[in-house]
C-alpha cells in the first residue's frame, strides 16, 4: 500500500491514569497508570498495529485517540487539530470521521434494534432526515461487507458472530470516517471467520482509504494486518517498528520474548525444547517497578534498568526501542 507521510494521528506525552486519589475518610489511594506518557503518530492510509499483554492499556490508548475518555496530560492530534481543546460540540462535528469497531459485536449492538436502525443510526445523529437516502445508504454499506439489503428488518441474535461484526464493521462505515480504531476486533470470532472479517477490513481500507489503528494480543494477527507496529507494556511503549523489522530484528527484550513465544508448524524446534516464557508475575498496575517497568522480568536487565526509565529511541531505520542497552552498548 502506497502511503501519504503525513500524519493523520499524533500524540505527545498521553497520560492516563483511573481511580480517585482519596478514599471516603481522605486517605491516599494508589491510581492505575493505564497510559503513560505514550506519543506515536499514525500516517493516512496506514495500519499501526497495537500489541501487548492483557491490561497493558491498549484499549484506553484506543479510547483516547478518539476522545471516548479524556486523557490526564498530553495531547492527540486529528489531522492538524488537537482533539485535547476541543469542546463537546466541535468535537461531535469532527467524530464522523473517526469510529471505532469493538470486540464482542454481541454486546457493541442494540438487540432491540433491526439492522436497519443499528446501521442507520449514524446518519440519523449527523443530521440526515431524507428517509430514502439513509435506507439507500444503509442498503450500500451492508452489501459492501457482505450482507444484502433483504437482511435489514431482522435483529442482532439472528446472525452468527461473523455477521454480527459484518454489521458493526457496516455501522462504522455509514459516514465514510477516515480513521477507524479496531479493538480485538476478530478475537471473539471462531480462526476461519477471523480470516474472513481480516481480509474484509484490508479490502475496504484500499476501497476507501481508510487508517487504522488495530489492537489485538495476537501477534500473528497483527503481522498479518500491520504496517507498523507499536509494542505495549504495563502503559508505556517499549518499541515502535515497520512490521516485517519488528519480526525479523526485534530490539526490546519483551518483543523478543514475546516472538519467540508464537506457536509454529513450520519451524522444527528442537528436542527438549519448551515454550520461552517471561520469568516472575506482571508487576501491580498501581506501584509499577521504578526505572524500566520492565526490568524486574527482563533476562538482559542492568543495574540502572532499575532506576532510569529509558525514552524511545532510534535503534534502526524507523525502528525506536525504549531499552537502555542501546544506551550503553549502541547495537548496529
Amino acid at each position: 500500500m502506497s502511503l501519504d507521510p503525513a500524519p493523520l494521528v499524533q500524540t505527545a506525552g498521553l497520560t492516563k491514569s483511573f481511580g480517585s486519589r482519596h478514599d471516603l475518610f481522605g486517605r491516599p489511594r494508589l491510581l492505575v497508570r493505564a497510559v503513560d506518557d505514550v506519543s506515536l503518530s499514525i500516517a493516512r492510509g496506514e495500519t499501526l498495529g497495537l500489541v501487548g499483554e492483557s491490561g497493558c492499556g491498549k484499549s484506553t490508548l484506543g479510547n483516547l485517540l478518539i476522545r471516548l475518555e479524556d486523557a490526564d496530560n498530553g495531547e492527540v492530534v486529528f489531522d492538524g487539530q488537537r482533539l485535547t481543546d476541543l469542546n463537546e460540540r466541535e468535537l461531535r462535528r469532527l467524530r464522523r470521521r473517526f469510529q471505532i469497531i469493538f470486540q464482542d459485536p454481541q454486546s457493541s449492538l442494540d438487540p432491540r434494534m433491526t439492522v436497519r436502525a443499528i446501521v442507520a443510526e449514524p446518519l440519523t445523529v449527523a443530521g440526515w432526515s431524507d428517509r430514502a437516502k439513509i435506507a439507500e445508504r444503509v442498503a450500500f454499506v451492508l452489501e459492501t461487507v457482505g450482507l444484502g439489503r433483504e437482511q435489514m428488518s431482522r435483529f442482532p441474535h439472528e446472525f452468527s458472530g461473523g455477521q454480527r461484526q459484518r454489521i458493526a464493521i457496516a455501522r462504522a462505515l455509514t459516514i465514510n470516517p477516515d480513521f477507524l480504531v479496531l479493538d480485538e476486533p476478530t478475537s471473539a470470532l471462531d480462526v476461519s471467520v477471523q480470516a474472513q472479517v481480516l481480509n474484509l477490513l484490508k479490502e475496504l481500507q484500499e476501497r476507501f482509504s481508510l487508517t487504522y489503528l488495530f489492537i489485538s494480543h495476537n501477534m500473528a494477527v497483527i503481522r498479518y494486518m500491520s504496517d507498523r507496529i507499536a509494542v505495549m507494556y504495563l502503559g508505556r511503549t517499549l518499541e515502535v517498528a515497520p512490521s516485517a523489522s519488528l519480526f525479523a530484528a526485534p530490539r526490546h527484550p519483551y518483543t523478543r520474548t514475546l516472538l519467540q513465544a508464537i506457536p509454529s508448524v513450520v519451524r522444527r524446534e528442537p528436542a527438549g525444547w519448551e515454550l520461552p516464557i517471561i520469568e516472575g508475575d506482571p508487576p501491580s498496575q498501581t506501584s509499577p517497578p521504578p526505572g524500566c517497568h520492565f526490568h524486574p522480568r527482563c533476562p538482559l536487565r542492568m543495574p540502572e534498568c532499575s532506576v532510569t526509565q529509558p525514552a524511545l529511541a532510534q535503534v534502526g531505520l524507523d525502528h525506536s526501542a525504549a531499552c537502555l542497552l542501546y544506551r550503553v552498548a549502541p547495537q548496529e
